[in-house]
């Protein structure tokens, strides 16, 4: 891959360590709100300040860490499709109908 490859590939890494923290941060954040009467942006950005120390411990430390809350937010992703499964009808995925004065 040479130099172009080897900094093309380091620079997706950077701003995977960037941007991953982030996201999960705000997904946090709108979770936790729904739940608790905190404000959605102060829970993501105390998650993302915790994120962000783990991450200066080490780089083990912050894929585990990391590792350990995709694990749970796939739980939770499909604790709900379960939940909503019996709901489920393909009938219903294009008869939407408008709302007066929304469309």
């Amino acid at each position: 891959m040479g130099r172009t490859g080897g900094y093309a590939t380091g620079l997706a890494v950077v701003i995977e360590y960037v941007l991953a923290p982030a996201v999960i941060a705000v997904g946090i954040g709108g979770y936790v709100a729904d739940w608790l009467p905190l404000s959605p942006f102060l829970v993501a950005r105390i998650a993302y300040a915790i994120f962000v120390g783990v991450n200066l411990l080490g780089v083990k430390e912050s894929l585990q860490t990391l590792l350990v809350i995709t694990v749970i937010s796939v739980i939770v992703l499909l604790v709900w499709a379960l939940a909503m499964a019996p709901t489920f009808s393909v009938d219903n995925l294009l008869n939407i109908q408008p709302e007066g004065g929304n469309s």
